[in-house]
């Protein structure tokens, strides 16, 4: 085990005259514990070690060395799982596959030369700038590899030769390189940039010697931090031709040979560690994002230098190799150490066998493991290791790792992921970008705990907004466990729609059913140069398109199957989708038990047009349905009814538009003994009823409620045509069969297939004024408030990004002047939908409202 200081002593060090007494494993020697017995009135000495007898659930398990063809000093993780290892020292590229040990060459075209920088690009390709000449200047070289088809592509070269520069990627896909020696003590010093393939362009406004290999990280508004090693942080503004500002000076000053990672789960928070000979334990974090500085935060149980820091599955950090001082074997530091970025605290881990100083790489693998490889510069006193170990962290150690049967390959920015897994005690979804490592330092990785929600069989998992916060390109997707084991990880793409070619192509797919009454809305997507038009070649009559945006709607007038074609035009020709509706009827609950009737009691005749649509009913009582006494089972109770009437006349206007569409009315009713049913004054169903009613009329037989609905369906064309376009009544008389009986029941209900709830005909007006969305964007419901100049019924439908109709919200009755619809941020069966982008659509009757909305994601710490 190791003995690490805690607090390094420099009086200490400069007085001991040869190797420090620390062991790698075993006990600390009795000289060691004498020492740190001595040092009690200093800085004090810490034993970095773990027990011997801690279990790999606490402490994690290095696997045995592995022999590798050299000692590597750069690893990429490529879009397929393996991993690219390259050195500064002559050797040839190899391929690493972890999933079996084996090998394959890179096929680069010779061996790269040392000081390269490297990037993950957003079309999973690799690019690769720099590195230093025999002649120690600085190359201007630039490389594209692309694993599929092991293929390597000159670029144009860099304005400007760089050793031991950083590459970032940026939001837009384009790369960054900042900083490296054009020559040995001459910087680089104008940052330039390029879409690779593109000529690369100076930030001309941005000249600033910095030192090698800086800490760079893009941040969510677009900027680049530098972040160390030297003491002052700096923006990058990479606008324009670049702009620097100043942020704040570390703590601890420089850190020369420590690192910096992006603190997991927040955008612009950036840890830096370790660093300087003797080295140190301490540790920063600044957030980026308020403006408030550097602060300390705990320390690391081993003081290092040369050390890595490794985001794992589960977005914590894992830190390994280093030394206390210089890079001499002696001081080599052995045990690992993982940060909680939570709780803000480190836990000892299990020691490595080798020793990974100057040099060496560690890199997170897909299966949630830790590659670790190489170290030494091959100088005297720094030997170089060409073999790797494995590290299992403790989360691997956890019970059952979390399933994930199917997902797909890749994600659309805002959109979301359904990942398919039969577990259903899912505690965190963590995307970890595909990491490239040189020299301590990882530029590419950084995590995001993304959103989601539970499902029976899958977790629907919000993809990210923003490109800055999560570049383009490809991450590792982790499932983890509320015991804290993490899935193996799934290689996904993040990517925006397709880009725009000549020719529009449509991205999007429509629904290809439809219901009879109910609205059907696609929202197509397309790419393509702008502008594009819409237009229908082929469609049945009662489907409408926008020529503007594409949106097509309607409601359809029949139980068939609809031919579709859609076509796409812009300057340079068209493209058309085509496709068939089958239309379907879909129940509609006009009237429902419990809905409020007016109703007469048969103590008088209430006119012989009691049951007309113009009858004028507003002096007759109100009451829920159903109606009657005695079955405890009436919502109004017609306490005077026995032995004084036999009769009750009951009526309840509905709104129906689209009344050809109607194919089917449904009655619904529970009874006892006798009843009537009237559409708008015609008479269409009964149940124990004479041919004839008055206020006399007693039920012609004796019939028991069951306290359930029995069904009637009516499709006869005569009865389909006493519907009206707008406001119908439905009327209905029950009937006792005789004057004393102890009970009678009357519960109906009406259902219609076909029709709409929306009139069709309102033409386009000037829309209100005071139309707006707040809040936006949202997270547990947003409010959509309108102007109407007439009053008319009210449509909100809500929208994915694919075009795929979320939730319909319909107004309550018709509304007049200023309104609001509020949405609750849920989908028809009531499940929340996850942070991203949506849309909405208003109609109303002066015309429809359209626009964006974002639901907002909760960071998880």
């Amino acid at each position: 085990m190791l003995l690490a200081s805690h607090q390094w002593c420099p009086r200490l060090a400069a007085a001991w005259p040869g190797p420090l007494p620390w062991r790698r494993r075993g006990a600390a020697t009795p000289f060691a514990r004498l020492l740190l017995a001595l040092v009690g009135f200093g800085a004090p000495l810490a034993v970095g070690t773990v027990p011997a007898a801690a279990q790999p659930g606490s402490v994690g398990q290095w696997g045995a060395p592995i022999a590798f063809p050299f000692a590597a000093s750069h690893a990429a993780l490529l879009r397929d799982g393996r991993v690219l290892l390259w050195n500064d020292l002559g050797a040839l590229p190899q391929i690493w596959n972890p999933a079996n040990g084996t090998f394959a060459s890179a096929a680069a075209p010779g061996a790269l030369p040392g000081g390269m920088a490297q990037a993950n690009l957003k079309d999973g390709r690799l690019i690769l700038l720099g590195g230093v000449a025999p002649t120690d200047s600085g190359l201007a070289t630039v490389w594209r590899y692309n694993v599929i088809g092991n293929v390597w592509q000159s670029l144009p070269t860099l304005i400007t030769g760089r050793d031991e520069a950083t590459a970032v990627l940026l939001g837009d896909g384009r790369a960054l390189a900042v900083a490296g020696d054009v020559a040995p003590n001459a910087a680089a010093a104008v940052p330039e940039l390029a879409q690779p393939g593109s000529n690369w362009v100076g930030l001309t406004n941005a000249s600033r010697s910095l030192p090698r290999r800086p800490w760079c990280f893009l941040l969510a508004n677009g900027m680049v931090a530098v972040a160390g090693p030297e003491r002052t942080t700096r923006l990058l503004d990479v606008t324009g031709n670049g702009d620097w500002s100043v942020v704040s000076d570390m703590l601890f000053g420089a850190r020369d040979g420590g690192t910096a990672v992006l603190v997991p789960g927040v955008t612009d928070r950036v840890m830096s560690l370790g660093g300087r000979s003797p080295a140190t334990p301490t540790c920063e974090i600044i957030d980026l994002s308020n403006g408030l500085g550097w602060r300390a935060t705990a320390s690391m149980s081993a003081a290092r230098r040369h050390h890595q820091a490794t985001i794992l599955a589960d977005g914590s950090v894992l830190v390994t190799g280093g030394t206390l001082m210089g890079d001499e074997l002696q001081y080599a530091v052995y045990a690992a150490e993982r940060f909680n970025p939570v709780l803000e605290t480190w836990t000892d881990l299990d020691s490595m066998a080798v020793p990974r100083r100057n040099g060496s790489v560690a890199l997170l693998l897909p299966d949630a493991r830790v590659l670790v490889a190489g170290g030494g510069t091959g100088e005297a006193g720094s030997e170089l290791h060409a073999n790797a170990e494995i590290f299992s962290p403790p989360y691997l150690f956890k019970g059952a790792r979390p399933l994930i049967t199917a997902v797909a390959d890749s994600m659309v920015y805002g959109d979301s992921l359904t990942v398919n897994t039969p577990d259903d005690s899912i505690a965190a979804v963590w995307l970890v970008r595909a990491g490239t490592v040189s020299a301590g330092f990882n530029a590419d990785q950084r995590a995001l705990s993304l959103g989601f929600l539970p499902h029976v069989g899958n977790v629907r998992v919000a993809a990210p907004n923003d490109h800055e916060a999560a570049p383009p390109g490809h991450w590792l997707l982790y499932l983890v466990h509320n015991s804290g084991a993490p899935s193996l990880g799934r290689i996904e793409r993040l990517v925006d729609l397709p880009p725009p070619l000549n020719l529009p192509v449509i991205t999007s797919s429509p629904s290809l059913t439809a219901s009879l009454g109910s609205q059907y809305v696609y929202v197509p997507t397309a790419t393509g140069p702008g502008p594009i038009t819409w237009s229908l070649t082929q469609a049945p009559a009662w489907l409408i398109v926008n020529s503007a945006n594409g949106i097509v709607t309607g409601i359809p007038t029949a139980e068939q199957s609809f031919a579709v074609t859609l076509r796409a035009t812009n300057s340079s020709g068209f493209v058309q989708q085509s496709w068939n509706i089958t239309a379907t009827g879909t129940v509609r609950k006009v009237i429902a038990i419990g809905s409020i009737w007016r109703y007469f009691k048969g103590t008088t005749n209430p006119g012989s047009t009691w049951a007309n649509l113009g009858f004028n009913d507003s002096s007759w009582l109100q009451g829920a349905s159903g109606f009657g006494f005695g079955d405890s089972d009436d919502a109004t109770v017609l306490t005077d009814m026995q032995n004084n009437y036999a009769t009750v006349y009951t009526r309840r206007a509905f709104t129906v538009y689209e009344v050809q569409s109607v194919t089917r009315i449904a009655i619904l009713y529970d009874y006892d003994d006798g009843f009537a049913v009237y559409l708008n004054g015609t008479r269409i169903f009964d149940r124990g009823a004479p041919a004839t009613i008055t206020n006399t009329s007693l039920a012609t037989s004796s019939h028991e409620a069951i306290h359930s609905f029995e069904r009637q369906e009516i499709t006869t064309p005569a009865t389909l045509a006493l519907l009206q376009e707008g406001q119908n009544v439905l009327a209905v008389v029950g009937l006792n069969n005789t004057l004393g009986s102890n009970d009678v029941t009357l519960r109906i209900e009406l259902e219609l297939v076909g029709g709409s709830d929306l009139p069709v005909d309102a033409p386009w007006s000037e829309a209100g004024s005071g139309d707006w969305v707040f809040p936006n964007p949202f997270q547990d419901g947003t409010h959509f408030r309108f102007g109407l100049q007439r009053a008319g019924a009210v449509r909100l439908e809500l929208f994915d990004v694919r075009g795929r109709r979320l939730r319909t919200l319909l107004a309550p009755g018709l509304l007049p002047g200023m309104q609001h619809l509020q949405w609750d941020g849920r989908d028809e069966g009531g499940e929340g939908v996850v942070p991203g982008v949506y849309f909405y659509r208003l109609l109303t009757p002066d015309g429809e409202r359209r626009g964006k909305l974002v639901k907002s994601s909760i960071v998880a710490r």
